[in-house]
């Protein structure tokens, strides 16, 4: 058993993570893993996915889907207003998800950052089948 001690600038304590792995592999898988957990969170806070109460399972998977469509839409518009706002160095651009950006600063969406955005996401998300 390992145990890795890491220390982000700007906070009161240490972080500590106890994993099976070299100390090194284990805190990036970590950091991978809060990615997943912060994108968790802004799914059910900003989205209020937390207030869904269908009765049919049809109904709750449209809704369940077109809530994960809304949220890929403002995921790549987050990501892309991110890098044009902040520079990858700076504190906010490490602190503020896309979609956090998009929905709660309300940023001036420029016809370049739609555009860039309209790119991205065709090229993932059109080619994918859905039922909805």
């Amino acid at each position: 058993m390992n145990v890795v001690g890491y220390w982000h600038k700007g906070f009161s304590q240490p972080m500590w993570v106890m994993t099976n792995l070299k100390a090194e592999d284990g805190l990036a898988s970590y950091f991978q893993r809060m990615k997943i957990e912060e994108t968790i969170r802004d799914l059910k806070n900003l989205l209020n996915f937390h207030k869904l109460m269908n009765k049919r399972r049809n109904l709750m998977e449209k809704m369940v889907a077109l809530i994960l469509i809304a949220y890929t839409i403002a995921l790549i518009l987050g990501e892309t207003l991110r890098t044009t706002m902040f520079s990858a160095e700076s504190r906010k651009h490490k602190l503020f998800s896309g979609p956090f950006i998009l929905l709660k600063l309300k940023p001036d969406l420029s016809p370049p950052v739609l555009a860039q955005a309209r790119s991205i996401f065709s090229l993932t998300i059109c080619p994918v089948q859905t039922r909805v």
